[in-house]
């Protein structure tokens, strides 16, 4: 590689003092600027080289290692308003460090840059076959990039080389996209650093669609038809199950005559066929199911709609309360009711609360709230607890049968999120002094309170938090709704 590169140099050269006596010759040398999208990179990554000089002027741009050979030759000419750019891809060189420098006539300007990575091995990965074509198979959104192989044959398979991965783990700090064909994968930063330090070896995904009849019956019954998938996840013969962050899945699913789109849910099926509801919804506009993954397994895209006798179409709550009930994080009060006006008691707000974010109630019970009693709620207390989500009302008491207000809701939904490190984007740019009564919302509920409403999650009333009114049954399902379908 590096005597090809070495080869161009005279004739580089050459190229540059013509574009220089040109320059000199029609033109005085005006200033010229140079920047690059990223700094350092590793062999086969893309990065852009842009500056301005005088318009309509041809500039002129080089790579020079450190024995001063220059490994990149290219020339762009200014458009009316004096910018430039030109695409560059990484040479595999020696070299650590590149003068990348831009000009014409006497007019130069130059940046270095940092080689950090020598790019894939050129020797086949174990397992797969000499002739496998590598490519691009993880990207992100500043051009960052992985070379790997893919494979389908029953199963999507990437292979990704293992110098390219950790390259790629040391220069970006944003979320990974990998399209497996069955379906789009990304990866956030935590978890490529996770992968990363897993163990050493080419790092392989494999995602293999099975059929839900060979998962048991509650699986035949719940996902019928529909996608099922089983996601593996390797880092040599070392399988990873855990990924250290999150995984977003995007599986493409098209919405059956009838089926109602807050009723379809994803399911994490164990070996048994046992059947979990997780976080997962529908995306009308990508036409995909999104699922937020924190451990490969198998997974299946399923249908559930519950209905009840007392929330209609028309209901500003509907579609939160089918959301809601599909996954089961609520079960209504009984007779086919949700009873939505009712007032939410303390001890229902923590049971949603954990079954929204997958929080499994806690079989030791040992330390727990003294009025936690024997009750549906007590081994959710126990994990509210155990988390810090909730220290009660005092003197080791949660009183569970107690309404609830709404900026303890509000409150016990912001801990929540704390403790999991699950918060919804704040965007927005309000303040709770927006509201005609925000002087009313206490201390403790203030930071809480605000968060959620940058968020979104919180949008008020007429212009009124109302942070002091008992809490409605139907207003916890809204809040949870807004926040996992984001």
């Amino acid at each position: 590689m590096m005597k090809s590169f070495r080869k161009l140099t005279a004739m580089g050269l050459v190229v540059l003092m013509l574009l220089g006596m040109l320059s000199v010759s029609v033109l005085a040398a005006g200033a010229v600027t140079i920047s690059l999208s990223r700094t350092s990179g590793y062999a086969g990554s893309s990065v852009t080289i842009s500056g301005t000089a005088d318009a309509g002027q041809w500039v002129s741009i080089k790579a020079v290692d450190e024995d001063g050979s220059i490994v990149y030759f290219s020339a762009t000419v200014c458009d009316s308003a004096g910018a430039y750019s030109d695409n560059w891809v990484v040479p595999n060189v020696q070299s650590d460090t590149l003068h990348i420098i831009a000009g014409y006539g006497g007019a130069v300007a130059s940046v270095t840059f940092t080689v950090i990575g020598a790019g894939p091995s050129p020797s086949p990965s174990p397992g797969t076959d000499d002739d496998d074509e590598e490519t691009i198979v993880m990207t992100d959104n500043s051009g960052n990039n992985a070379i790997g192989t893919v494979k389908t044959t029953g199963q999507s398979t990437v292979r990704i080389n293992r110098a390219s991965f950790d390259a790629f783990a040391q220069i970006s700090d944003e979320e990974a996209v990998v399209d497996m064909n069955t379906c789009v994968i990304r990866f956030s930063a935590s978890t490529i650093d996770a992968i990363s330090a897993a163990g050493p070896g080419d790092i392989s995904l494999t995602v293999r669609e099975v059929d839900a009849a060979a998962l048991g019956a509650e699986a035949q019954a719940m996902i019928g038809t529909r996608p099922a998938f089983d996601f593996t996840l390797t880092a040599g013969t070392t399988q990873i199950t855990q990924l250290g962050g999150t995984a977003v899945v995007s599986i493409p699913y098209t919405i059956r005559y009838g089926e109602d789109e807050d009723a379809i849910v994803v399911y994490a099926i164990d070996t048994s066929g046992t059947l979990l509801p997780i976080r997962g919804r529908y995306n009308a506009l990508t036409q995909t199911v999104e699922v937020p993954l924190k451990h490969f397994s198998v997974y299946g895209i399923g249908y559930h709609k519950v209905t009840f006798d007392d929330v209609v179409g028309a209901d500003w709550y509907y579609h939160a309360v089918t959301f809601c009930a599909a996954r089961e994080i609520t079960t209504g009060t009984g007779n086919k009711l949700f009873s939505p006006d009712d007032p939410l008691t303390r001890g229902q707000l923590i049971v949603m609360l954990m079954r929204a974010f997958g929080i499994e109630p806690d079989a030791d019970i040992g330390d727990n709230f003294d009025d936690a009693g024997d009750a549906y709620y007590t081994g959710y207390l126990s994990a509210a607890k155990r988390l810090g989500i909730s220290n009660g009302v005092g003197n080791n008491l949660f009183a569970p049968d107690r309404p609830v207000s709404r900026q303890d809701m509000f409150t016990l939904v912001y801990r929540t999120l704390n403790a999991l490190g699950e918060w919804p984007e704040a965007d927005g740019a309000g303040r709770l002094s927006d509201f005609s009564d925000a002087g009313l919302v206490a201390d403790y509920a203030q930071e809480a309170m605000e968060m959620l409403y940058k968020a979104g999650v919180i949008s008020g009333s007429g212009g009124a938090l109302n942070p002091l009114d008992m809490a409605a049954r139907a207003q916890m399902a809204k809040v949870l709704y807004n926040i996992l379908s984001m």
